[in-house]
């Protein structure tokens, strides 16, 4: 079975892992948390944390309230703001929030990050985010924190969904470990695939008639385990997840 390495200089570099989380939605709202969870954990086992920026353009409605993690007194405040500034007072963080697209901050200072977690709705937002990552693609930083090195990217319909993370860069592996220095990214895996024209939802009934209660919280938590391995281990067999709550399947895609 062939595994995957998390690039080498990233592994042996002191410095916070920087991430930048893409949508604080349904699935971003649940992955912050998460994200949390998970910093606080590395730094004691002696990892080195995470940094995290938070990007979303979108106020809380009363529809987003139950589904997505936010509550009444949220309603009317930017999902970023809100969600980092929780976060923050509750693990004692110093994270970064963003009341608008990452594609509207095009410069390297904050596109660039260690990991890009995309939780978009539409092919394409993530084409722009992908173009950007692109551009800004810098391997040989002394800056570690400014090494472009993954794109993560969390997508799901009302019952089912998938977690797809790629390499941005050709990864160090270590020697003679003939692990795979590089991972398909969202694209790679689906070179056609086109927008479906969904409309925004305006009520919450409409919102789970197009995604069920649970599957964005269980996407979310499915990431996580794998950023979780990547970043405690060193190492993992699997480049992403496909589930389908209708079955209660999951199924690996291996690397």
């Amino acid at each position: 079975m062939k595994v995957h390495y998390l690039d080498g200089k990233i592994a042996s570099s002191n410095q916070k892992i920087t991430v930048n989380l893409v949508g604080a939605g349904g699935t971003g709202s649940h992955m912050l948390t998460n994200l949390a969870i998970l910093s606080e954990t590395l730094s004691r086992l002696g990892h080195p944390a995470l940094f995290v920026r938070t990007f979303d353009p979108d106020i809380v409605t009363e529809h987003n309230v139950g589904r997505q993690a936010f509550s009444k007194s949220d309603i009317g405040r930017n999902k970023a703001e809100v969600l980092v500034s929780r976060i923050n007072r509750h693990f004692g963080l110093q994270w970064m929030s963003h009341p608008s697209k990452f594609m509207e901050l095009n410069y390297s200072g904050y596109v660039s990050a260690n990991f890009t977690i995309s939780c978009v709705d539409s092919v394409s937002s993530r084409k722009e985010i992908f173009q950007i990552l692109s551009r800004n693609i810098n391997p040989d930083s002394y800056q570690t924190y400014r090494i472009s090195g993954y794109w993560m990217d969390i997508g799901n319909s009302m019952r089912s969904g998938q977690v797809i993370l790629g390499t941005l860069i050709k990864t160090r592996q270590p020697k003679k470990s003939h692990g795979a220095s590089t991972l398909k990214t969202f694209f790679d895996e689906y070179p056609d695939i086109v927008d479906e024209g969904n409309e925004p939802s305006c009520s919450l009934a409409d919102s789970l008639f197009k995604q069920d209660l649970f599957i964005n919280k269980i996407m979310a938590t499915y990431a996580a385990d794998i950023l979780w391995n990547l970043l405690h281990k060193f190492v993992i067999n699997y480049r992403g997840v496909y589930v389908n709550l209708e079955t209660l399947k999951s199924t690996p895609i291996l690397i």
